[in-house]
């Protein structure tokens, strides 16, 4: 459930890490995700958050937590 811009999450609850898959808002729903986990990088083609799509989500109730990524081997250091 969000309040405002923050997404708290019960037991049961899931949130979705997705970098180029896009599912629906309906997807996520019947599947019970309550935020996601998005990309915002310097690669233009496809695997940053729009702000239409941050707006989409906000609107259907679902949080999104950002993560900036330049690259694949990022979060290894």
């Amino acid at each position: 459930m969000t309040n405002g811009h923050y997404a708290t999450l019960a037991r049961g609850d899931l949130m979705w890490d997705f970098s180029w898959a896009r599912p629906t808002v309906q997807e996520m729903q019947s599947a019970n995700v309550k935020a996601v986990i998005r990309y915002l990088s310097n690669n233009q083609s496809g695997k940053t958050i729009t702000r239409a799509e941050a707006d989409k989500y906000h609107t259907a109730g679902i949080g999104v937590l950002l993560v900036f990524e330049s690259t694949t081997t990022d979060a290894f250091g």
